[in-house]
């Protein structure tokens, strides 16, 4: 089962708006046991979600598996998104830092990673 989440309001993500502890909840239960996909999700966007709680899923951080592949190069997410489709986010509809655009691109970027022969490679270490 794929479930797709986005922030309904980014600014609670990225910056010093924190989610409470009820919101926090319904977070992890509509999370559940599932595979937790993102965008430097390992990094930022789970320590920003819940900072004083151990989140135990299995990531796939897709920052983390560009920067294996494609070490040295500028690896955020409009940039890994147009190296993967050859097209900017904005060119496909996905207006890029909108929370749901961003989103979708993020499971675009790892379809199209896990999807390609060998893309991903030796980067699959960054799967806990």
């Amino acid at each position: 089962e794929i479930k797709l989440l986005s922030l309904r309001d980014q600014q609670k993500a990225h910056y010093s708006t924190k989610y409470n502890e009820k919101e926090q909840q319904a977070l992890l239960n509509y999370i559940g046991n599932s595979i937790i996909i993102g965008h430097n999700i390992v990094d930022f966007d789970l320590n920003r979600l819940f900072p004083n709680i151990d989140i135990n899923n299995s990531t796939i951080d897709t920052l983390k598996l560009a920067r294996g592949v494609w070490n040295g190069k500028e690896n955020a997410l409009h940039n890994v998104f147009y190296r993967l489709y050859g097209k900017k986010m904005e060119d496909m509809g996905l207006s890029h830092h909108d929370p749901n655009a961003d989103t979708i691109a993020s499971a675009m970027i790892a379809a199209k990673m896990f999807g390609a022969k060998g893309l991903v490679g030796a980067s699959l270490r960054y799967i806990r």
